[in-house]
């Protein structure tokens, strides 16, 4: 039976996944096409002490969050963060120190001028740590803007919060004109809270301001759509065969550096070859040419060979490999 915590619960939460890809030195990339939006400078973690009972957060064995929030949370958090962000700045300036960057990291009476990238917890958690900090909504317009339109996502809020401010930055770059609160600093502030009550703060700076010279991923005039695939077996391959390259950018990422022949063949019947071969314009697609197919038969003293046809046709077996060599 649904207790009032599970209907709370229920109506603050959705569901969401959020990923990052995050590399080493930032003037170094395995492909010259890429480029990073962000340099992470440092980064905090923090227990505040004495505030254990404001959070009780656990998952049960049916999958069912069973939380408890104090009415007092937000207005604790607040009053955590003016110390926690300026231990957070310390700390990102002592790295700039050791790293002989002469940058300038923003202090506490410069924070009007950075954006706040804070995890979704609810319209009261913004309010107070806006408040704490000396802020208004407007530089932590991307937390309200994926607040309002996604609700509150748990631990996917952090990332999502950060992939609205990269979407919003990227348009500044095209000169798409909006009104945000998206500043022309070069820093901004992720801050996340959890039960315990911890507080975890990540110092970052836009790569794109602060590296100008490094290449873009693609250009800010290119209109075309990304398409990421993942998986190079027969269906992505022709997937990425598929789609138009004036309309998108199509990478593959397969795990595998190599074709290799996993045990077994294909049937390809003539509406499948063609549109292989007239609609993709997939060439090489010949079963004469097709090595032969060796099936292990488990109940049978022998091996099944299926030989390549001698005449030309298009029905007939294929090797994954071979299918996937031409694709």
């Amino acid at each position: 039976k649904p207790t009032r915590e599970d209907i709370v619960s229920v109506s603050l939460f959705r569901d969401a996944a959020s990923a990052a890809v995050v590399g080493g030195q930032s003037h170094n990339y395995s492909r010259s096409s890429e480029r990073p939006c962000y340099e992470i400078v440092t980064g905090l973690s923090r227990i505040v002490e004495g505030t254990d009972h404001l959070v009780d957060y656990h998952e049960t064995n049916e999958g069912a969050i069973r939380l408890f929030l104090h009415r007092d949370l937000p207005e604790n958090i607040g009053k955590s963060e003016p110390g926690f962000v300026s231990t957070l700045l310390e700390k990102g300036r002592k790295v700039m120190l050791n790293k002989s960057d002469d940058a300038h990291v923003p202090t506490m009476n410069e924070l009007r001028g950075v954006d706040i990238l804070c995890h979704t917890g609810g319209p009261k958690v913004l309010r107070e740590v806006a408040k704490c900090l000396g802020l208004t909504s407007k530089n932590l317009y991307s937390s309200w803007e994926v607040m309002k339109n996604n609700g509150n996502l748990s631990g996917a809020s952090n990332l999502s919060v950060l992939n609205h401010h990269n979407e919003m930055a990227m348009e500044k770059t095209r000169n798409v004109k909006f009104n945000t609160g998206i500043s022309k600093s070069k820093w901004a502030i992720c801050l996340s809270m959890g039960p315990g009550v911890c507080l975890e703060g990540i110092l970052i700076r836009d790569a794109r301001k602060c590296f100008p010279e490094l290449p873009m991923y693609k250009s800010v005039n290119d209109r075309r759509k990304v398409v990421h695939i993942v998986g190079g077996g027969i269906a992505g391959l022709t997937l990425a065969a598929k789609l138009d390259p004036s309309q998108y950018i199509v990478r593959v990422f397969e795990a595998s550096t190599e074709i290799r022949e996993k045990g077994y063949g294909l049937a390809i019947w003539p509406s499948t070859m063609r549109i292989l071969r007239d609609q993709l314009g997939i060439t090489g697609l010949d079963f004469r040419t097709s090595t032969s197919m060796v099936i292990n038969r488990p109940n049978f003293a022998t091996k099944l060979e299926i030989k390549p046809k001698k005449s030309s046709s298009d029905k007939g077996f294929m090797k994954r490999s071979a299918l996937l060599k031409c694709i």
